[in-house]
């Protein structure tokens, strides 16, 4: 009885996994089709204290050869040498908006920022983020033809070579197609704000983060969930040209904040098939484990189906989305992961983390 319900586990496992893997791949294939005109396009990111960042991040959206776009950054009050760094870029499509001293907040500076374009199209990213000069281009033409509402393109994390660098693209790996796949299937599960795009007028018609603007995370979830309630028509972009590449945590402090601090999202963002899953994935990281004190052939048995699974799917994706595998440091994050996952599931129920030398709940 215990090996079946194992291999029935271990089987829906692998089947979500390839699935999204397939998703990948059918999504990679897509012919790009040439628009007969550029829609315009306005690029809105908030940042605060990305004095180390902000100069790449304009340099790639600067560079794009999509010609009708313009680039709006907010400061949520930044307190480092952010604006100094900006003020030594002249470019006539860069526009700097400072937030009010009576708003703070991610989703309070893009709102600001939404609001002060009069373009077709707005595209969100983060200040830590760099892209290819295709971004724009292929991201426009893919929302245009598949005639979307809401747009989640691909997100990877730049490698450093360290394990926790390594650590953060092996997970972001499984939750970005697993999040591309739930949005193709209809059954959005999360999102990431660093690659989305939507029309203004529906912004505008949705009255944008009003809601859930006193929430402090989850700006993107929040929207894309809002978008579908309306029956607006969510797609994901999966070409490779639309990636766009953030920089990973440096220690593991601002790591475990960081991840805190999306883990929360769940508790604000509750969704029944988000927490299935999310408890579905405990399950399985821990069963193996769990196996050991009953029933220790089988959870030797287990772990090897495990290992073998993760193996494949990471290394192949990683392949797939042009990212580094190291195979000693996805060994070590193999054995790390089910503590960790235990530790995160605990952390975000008590909800307190830091962002941008804030500490909030």
């Amino acid at each position: 009885m215990e090996e079946g319900i194992v291999f029935i586990l271990f089987s829906i496992y692998g089947g979500l996994l390839f699935l999204s893997l397939r998703n990948l791949w059918i999504g990679i294939e897509k012919p790009i089709t040439n628009l007969k005109f550029q829609p315009s396009v306005a690029v809105v990111v908030a940042f605060r204290n990305e004095e180390n960042n902000i100069k790449s991040l304009i340099t790639s959206i600067l560079n794009q050869n999509y010609q009708n776009f313009t680039l709006h950054l907010v400061n949520d009050h930044s307190h480092d040498k952010s604006l100094e760094v900006i003020n030594t870029i002249s470019d006539d499509r860069l526009f700097i908006h400072q937030l009010p001293d009576d708003k703070t907040g991610k989703k309070a500076a893009l709102e600001w920022g939404v609001s002060k374009t009069d373009t077709e199209i707005i595209f969100l990213t983060d200040a830590d983020c760099t892209m290819n000069m295709n971004w724009l281009s292929h991201s426009v033409k893919y929302f245009i033809n598949e005639k979307l509402d809401w747009q989640l393109g691909l997100v990877t994390y730049k490698s450093n070579g360290s394990f926790l660098g390594s650590f953060q693209q092996f997970e972001s790996i499984s939750a970005v197609l697993l999040s591309h796949f739930s949005i193709q299937i209809n059954t959005p599960l999360t999102a990431n704000g660093a690659n989305i795009c939507f029309y203004k007028k529906d912004f505008d018609e949705l009255n944008g983060y009003q809601g859930f603007d006193k929430i402090v995370s989850g700006d993107d979830e929040q929207l894309m969930f809002k978008f579908h309630e309306q029956n607006k028509k969510l797609g994901s972009c999966l070409y490779p040209e639309t990636i766009v590449q953030t920089e990973s945590e440096n220690t593991w402090n601002g790591f475990m904040h960081q991840r805190i601090r999306w883990a929360g999202k769940m508790k604000q963002n509750f969704r029944f098939h988000s927490i299935s899953l999310s408890v579905f994935l405990l399950i399985i990281n821990l069963l193996p484990w769990c196996l050991f004190v009953s029933f220790p052939v089988l959870g030797i048995c287990a772990l090897l189906v495990k290992f073998l699974i993760d193996l494949v799917f990471l290394g192949i994706s990683a392949r797939t989305l042009k990212n580094v595998f190291f195979i000693h440091h996805f060994i070590m994050m193999f054995f790390v992961y089910p503590f960790y996952i235990t530790f995160m599931s605990i952390m975000a129920l008590r909800g307190k983390f830091e962002w941008k030398g804030r500490n909030l709940r």
